[in-house]
């Protein structure tokens, strides 16, 4: 826990979301199906429902790591680096 907090902070309830697309194609093919904005909504609302203020996102894919980061921040989420 204090390894944690001295990594992603202490002010925030964390949610992990791993995203995983590329290496699972044959297994999941509805995941390349997935919008950005699906996504999104779906983290903000867990979110909400869990009081988290912060996102530990985790995906094989830094381009959409880095367009959700930025729409989460957005909202007032800290998001991990």
């Amino acid at each position: 826990r204090r390894t944690a907090e001295l990594l992603l902070g202490a002010d925030h309830r964390w949610l992990a979301v791993h995203v995983r697309l590329s290496d699972k194609a044959c297994e999941a093919k509805a995941n390349f199906e997935i919008s950005d904005e699906d996504l999104f909504l779906r983290i903000v609302s867990q979110c909400a429902a869990w009081r988290c203020t912060g996102v530990f996102l985790c995906t094989d894919d830094a381009v959409l790591k880095a367009r959700l980061r930025a729409c989460l921040e957005g909202t007032g989420l800290a998001v991990s680096r």
